[in-house]
């Protein structure tokens, strides 16, 4: 887990305005593991990925997911790095694709991405290492440092819009 990524979830869950979910289309039980070895057991965790668990997460499930948050009249921050993540960020109310080292990222995000942007996406895109480029390129998306003061806007604007 990148440690700013885990800077966000760990703060979202302890803000009393907000709560963390993970949405993925993995294996729910890696990221239990993932979250209870960065001490975020208490996150919740939407995912299956085996028939066993009764169902799969798709990206148009993690779209779902966001439409029924704003049915419940709730603000959704997304975040996502690949394009299974493209419609729960277009659904969203702020969109932040995370930018991590590029030997791991999804080789058809970039695409997915300009695809995207074209149809209107709205977003930023946080990149975690100064080393790495931006996607898809340097200038289609804004980038977004995350610090400690932009957290701090981050929750202070979640606090007051919803």
């Amino acid at each position: 887990m990148y440690p700013e990524m885990k800077a966000i979830v760990a703060r979202a869950a302890h803000e009393p305005h907000t709560r963390a979910v993970i949405a993925t289309c993995g294996l729910r039980k890696v990221w239990e593991k993932v979250l209870t070895r960065n001490g975020l057991s208490h996150v919740k965790v939407i995912g299956g990925g085996r028939l066993e668990d009764g169902y799969v997460v798709t990206g148009t499930t993690k779209g779902n997911i966001v439409d029924e948050l704003h049915r419940k009249k709730l603000r959704v921050h997304a975040f996502g790095d690949s394009p299974l993540d493209i419609e729960m960020l277009e659904k969203a109310d702020q969109a932040h694709v995370v930018v991590g080292d590029t030997a791991s990222r999804s080789k058809s995000m970039d695409a997915a991405l300009k695809n995207a942007i074209t149809k209107g996406l709205d977003a930023h895109q946080i990149v975690l290492s100064a080393s790495e480029s931006p996607r898809p390129d340097p200038t289609s998306l804004p980038r977004y440092k995350l610090n400690h003061a932009s957290l701090d806007l981050l929750f202070k604007r979640l606090l007051y819009t919803q």
